[in-house]
């Protein structure tokens, strides 16, 4: 209740610019919703939102551009889909022939046993290819003779991010005060 009344008094005048922090704490689900379709309309509207949240799928679903930062600084800023699409990795997807013909000794892969999946159906078979591999990868795939079912580019998420983030050790740049 506090956090609806908070947000209803800072949205009273109708602001230009509005800066929230955790909107949605505490707040139930159906709570969550209202406040995050009230606040994309306020958006819609034009105002800019400034938000301070630990919740990321929440963060992913309402703003266009993100800030990290580490001791009070900036350390990385963009919009959320450049952020999340750092993963670089492509979910590629055979038919027959077995897995073994897969081109796992090319070192474009690693093999099915770490990072190999099976989905579907037991004569499918998937496995991530590196961004910058993906072409030679699927030459070659194709050279040995395999059909290739679906390829999809493997998306982060902001969460993704920012736990790859937090486990980098601070630059000396990002410690200095």
């Amino acid at each position: 209740m506090k956090q609806r009344l908070g947000l209803a008094q800072a949205l009273l005048h109708r602001p230009d610019v509005l800066f929230l922090d955790e909107p949605t704490d505490g707040v139930d689900p159906v709570g969550r919703k209202q406040i995050r379709d009230l606040l994309l309309a306020e958006r819609a509207r034009g105002v800019t939102i400034f938000i301070n949240s630990h919740l990321l799928g929440e963060v992913e679903q309402l703003c266009d551009r993100v800030a990290l930062l580490r001791r009070g600084r900036v350390v990385r800023a963009g919009r959320v889909a450049e952020l999340a699409a750092w993963k670089g990795t492509w979910l590629v997807g055979f038919a027959s022939p077995p897995v073994a013909a897969v081109p796992w000794s090319t070192g474009r892969l690693d093999p099915p046993d770490r990072d190999g999946r099976q989905r579907f159906h037991p004569r499918d078979t998937e496995v991530l290819a590196a961004d910058e591999a993906i072409d030679a990868f699927v030459a070659e795939a194709r050279d040995r003779g395999l059909s290739l079912r679906h390829l999809e580019r493997e998306r982060g998420t902001l969460e993704d991010v920012y736990l790859e983030f937090a486990a980098t050790p601070a630059s000396i740049s990002e410690t200095t005060p």
